[in-house]
């Protein structure tokens, strides 16, 4: 599957330092997504400086006059400003909307970058509606973070491990792939390094005690042991705390389904 032409050029424009004023992102690959849009960020926005120049807007009831004040606003003590509208529609805006659109993709200030990101709503294009199209060829750049392909998540997989510490050969990945699926989204909380393995690398350079199931101790550092204590433990509860917006494992999301 060929790579999505708007996706080659976001990623000549990041090569460039040269970015387009106008970005559509959608696609089912979210965690692409939100790395690609943070290298955007990071490339515009002077760190310390966010607050005046990095804006997001929500899409829903936003009309086009609204959003062209922000557009236009000056960037503060930096060259740049970034102003992304998350689940705009573009094409379920009333006549008189998409021509007040038109008339800003058509005299659009230089020193802003504007993305609109479709998280929840489907980017579906209404070619009826011409004239929006024909601005939008001509200013917008529309990048589709579409599924990976199995040899990208392979490499993708053991660039992750590597990272981590570890390795993963090519059946190994895929039997992570046929399990958890071929979404970036979903296999990222899969391979994290877990809350259990975090406490025990502290506790190994001396940085308190940690509170974990005892079989996580096999094979770990020999400057690790057991603590044994007079007091029986009491009783414990179980909370589940998660954000929604944050993909669970799969394991997770399975264990929540008991409650």
């Amino acid at each position: 599957m060929a790579e999505h032409k708007g996706f080659t050029r976001l990623k000549a424009d990041l090569k460039a330092e040269q970015m387009q004023n106008v970005y559509i992102f959608y696609g089912e690959e979210t965690y692409l997504r939100a790395r690609y849009l943070q290298q955007v960020r990071q490339l515009l926005i002077p760190a310390g400086f966010e607050e005046f120049n990095d804006h997001h807007l929500s899409g829903k009831g936003l009309t086009v006059q609204a959003l062209s004040e922000v557009v236009e606003a000056m960037p503060m003590m930096a060259q740049h400003t970034l102003v992304t509208v998350e689940d705009m529609d573009l094409f379920k805006l009333d006549e008189s909307q998409r021509n007040a659109l038109i008339a800003l993709l058509e005299d659009f200030p230089e020193y802003c970058t504007l993305i609109f990101i479709y998280d929840t709503l489907d980017y579906k294009r209404d070619g009826k509606m011409k004239k929006l199209c024909a601005a939008l060829d001509k200013h917008v750049c529309a990048v589709e973070f579409a599924q990976q392909e199995r040899a990208q998540l392979v490499n993708w997989l053991r660039r992750r491990f590597t990272a981590l510490g570890h390795d993963i050969d090519s059946s190994a990945a895929d039997h992570l792939l046929f399990t958890c699926g071929t979404l970036m989204t979903d296999l990222v909380p899969e391979i994290e390094l877990g809350s259990n393995d975090l406490l025990l690398d502290l506790a190994s350079i001396g940085l308190g005690i940690a509170f974990v199931p005892d079989f996580f101790l096999d094979g770990k550092s020999q400057d690790l042991f057991r603590l044994n204590i007079r007091e029986e433990l009491p009783g414990r509860q179980l909370v589940l705390a998660y954000q929604e917006q944050i993909p669970l494992p799969q394991a997770a999301a399975e264990f929540i389904r008991y409650f």
